[in-house]
C-alpha cells in the first residue's frame, strides 16, 4: 500500500489528505489510536492524535498470512503542549480470499494473540529473555499492535543469502532459551500450550471435508516437488526417494507433530525463518541481538519442528555443511542450562537429540516443498498467496517458486546434506 497521510477532523475520524491514494484502513481512527497510545505511554491521560502516516511494512506479495502496517503517529498527552511521536506496527487479518479462509480454520490469528497476550508474559516471568517485540493494547479483534523494532536499530537479513555462523549461533541460543521457558510455563499451566496452535497443513482436528483438502494439498505439493526435482541435474535419485515415501508421508508427518510422552516437548515458533526475525548489530557490524516476530503458526510438540524448519530454510550452505554438530550442540547445551536456571528437571541428552532429529524426515520434506521455495522465491516474482482462487490454492501453488532460479541452484546441495545426515533414509 502507498504511504498514506491523515489529518484529524471534528468528527474524530482520520481522513486522507492525499485523495489519490487507496482507501485507508477501517480501523484507522483517532479512538483506536488513542487507546493504543495510552497503552504505549502506560497512562489514562487523554490522548490527542495530531497526525498519522501509514505505510505497508513489506511489499505486495510478501504478506502471506496477515496485513502489516507501519503507523507513525504525532500526538499530545493531556494538557501538555509537547508533541510526541512514535511508530507502531499494526498486524491485522487478511481481508478476503481463500488464504484468509484457510488461516481462519487453523485459528492462526487467535493463536498469535494468545501468544503475545498470555504466553510470552508468563515466559518472561521466569527469565527476562525479551526476544520478541513488545505488544500493546489492541482494541481490534484478532489483531496486534507491536513496537516498531526499526526504531531500536533492528533490521531484516537477506533471505536469499541466508544466515552465516554468527547469526545461526545467536538464533539457536535464543531459540533454546525460548523453548526452555516454554517447558517452565507448561509445568505451571499444563493446558495452555497444548491447546494453543495447530499446524497449518498437518491438522487432523478439522471436519472431514477440510482434512481431505489438506491431504490433497500435501499430495499435490509433493507431486510438484518430485516433478521439478526430476528436471534438475543430480536430483533424480532424491525425487525417487521422495516418491517412495509419498503415500505414507502425511500420516508420518502427523505422527511426528503429535507431542510425545517420552521426548521433550516445547512450544515451537512454528515459522522460524529469515523473514520472521530481525537482527541488531554493533558499531563493528557484528550481530548482537535477534527478535522473533511471528507466532501465527506456533504449536506445542518436539523441538525438532523449529530446529529443522530454521536449519533447512535459513542457515547458509557453508553453515549446514561445516557446523551442524557444533551449532546443534550450542542449542542443546543452552536449552539444558536454561532449564537448570528456571528449576526444571528435564534435560535433553545427546542420544535423545540425535534420535529425534533423525526421525524428522516427514517434516523436512514439508520444508522442502512448502517453505524453502518461499525463501528462495524469485524477487518481485513470487506467488501472491493471498490472491489465489480456491482452485489455485489446492493445486500446488508453490510450483512457480519451485522453478525459481535460486531454488534450483540450491536444492541439490540441500538434498545431498539431508542424505548425508540420514534424514531421508529414515523414512524409506
Amino acid at each position: 500500500m502507498n504511504s498514506l497521510l491523515y489529518r484529524l477532523d471534528v468528527s474524530h475520524r482520520l481522513i486522507r489528505s492525499n485523495k489519490s491514494t487507496k482507501m485507508e484502513e477501517s480501523w484507522m481512527t483517532s479512538s483506536f489510536l488513542a487507546q493504543v497510545l495510552q497503552s504505549v505511554e502506560e497512562t489514562q491521560e487523554e490522548v490527542e492524535v495530531i497526525k498519522v502516516q501509514s505505510s505497508s511494512v513489506v511489499p505486495s506479495g510478501a504478506n502471506y498470512c496477515s496485513l502489516l502496517s507501519r503507523v507513525h503517529v504525532n500526538y499530545k498527552l493531556g494538557q501538555e503542549n509537547v508533541v510526541k511521536s512514535t511508530s507502531l506496527i499494526v498486524k491485522t487479518p487478511l481481508v478476503s480470499g481463500e488464504m484468509k479462509n484457510f488461516l481462519e480454520r487453523a485459528g492462526v490469528y487467535r493463536t498469535e494473540c494468545v501468544v503475545y497476550n498470555e504466553i510470552l508474559p508468563k515466559m518472561y516471568e521466569l527469565k527476562d529473555l525479551k526476544c520478541t517485540a513488545k505488544s500493546f493494547h489492541c482494541p481490534l479483534e484478532k489483531s496486534l499492535v507491536l513496537e516498531d523494532l526499526k526504531l531500536s536499530g533492528f533490521v531484516m537479513a537477506d533471505r536469499l543469502k541466508q544466515l552465516d555462523f554468527q547469526h545461526c549461533q545467536l538464533v539457536l541460543e535464543r531459540m533454546a532459551m525460548f523453548h526452555a521457558l516454554s517447558v517452565g510455563v507448561h509445568h505451571r499451566y499444563p493446558d495452555l500450550l497444548p491447546n494453543t496452535g495447530v499446524h497449518l497443513l498437518y491438522n487432523d482436528t478439522l471436519p472431514e471435508l477440510y482434512k481431505k483438502q489438506l491431504r490433497g494439498m500435501s499430495q499435490t505439493n509433493l507431486t510438484s516437488l518430485i516433478e521439478e526435482l526430476e528436471g534438475i541435474d543430480g536430483c533424480k535419485k532424491y525425487a525417487d526417494a521422495i516418491r517412495d515415501i509419498a503415500p505414507s508421508h502425511y500420516n508420518k508427518a502427523l505422527e511426528f507433530l503429535v507431542p510425545g510422552d517420552k521426548g521433550l516437548n516445547v512450544y515451537n515458533f512454528g515459522d522460524v525463518w529469515i523473514n520472521n526475525m530481525m537482527f541488531k548489530y554493533n558499531d563493528d557490524g557484528e550481530v548482537v541481538e535477534v527478535k522473533f516476530i511471528d507466532f501465527q503458526n506456533a504449536l506445542f510438540g518436539t523441538y525438532a519442528v523449529d530446529l529443522n524448519y530454521f536449519w533447512w530454510s535459513s542457515a547458509n550452505e557453508s553453515v549446514r555443511e561445516n557446523h551442524r554438530e557444533e551449532l546443534f550442540e550450542v542449542y542443546r547445551r543452552t536449552l539444558n542450562r536454561t532449564l537448570d536456571e528456571i528449576g526444571c528437571s528435564e534435560h535433553l541428552t545427546k542420544e535423545d537429540f540425535d534420535r529425534q532429529m533423525k526421525s524428522s524426515g516427514p517434516y523436512v520434506v514439508y520444508v522442502l516443498y512448502g517453505i524453502l521455495p518461499v525463501v528462495m522465491a524469485q524477487p518481485n516474482d513470487h506467488v501472491e498467496f493471498s490472491n489465489l482462487s480456491s482452485d489455485q490454492f489446492v493445486d500446488a501453488p508453490n510450483r512457480k517458486n519451485l522453478r525459481s532460479l535460486y531454488y534450483r541452484k540450491n536444492i541439490l546441495k540441500v538434498l545431498q546434506q539431508l542424505d548425508k545426515c540420514g534424514v531421508l533414509k529414515s523414512n524409506t
